[in-house]
């Protein structure tokens, strides 16, 4: 199972497998963010302009894709 937190300027992801989390963001274009940089199941989602994304999240080919609103 992942989960995705919002703490203001974080997106914190759980999850109940040690393996390797691959996470993508996209606005509601279709555009990746990039550089998107995670530390510690953790995103700095401070420097997005506010906005609906998209968060993509994969392990062990499972996909969990959730909206995101920074406001």
């Amino acid at each position: 199972m992942i989960i995705a937190k919002s703490f203001l300027d974080q997106l914190k992801i759980q999850s109940n497998n040690a393996n390797e989390i691959r996470v993508s963001m996209y606005d509601l274009l279709g555009k990746n963010i990039l550089p998107l940089q995670v530390f510690k199941n953790a995103i700095n989602v401070a420097t997005l302009n506010s906005g609906i994304y998209i968060l993509k999240i994969e392990q062990n080919n499972h996909t969990v894709s959730k909206k995101i609103v920074i406001k």
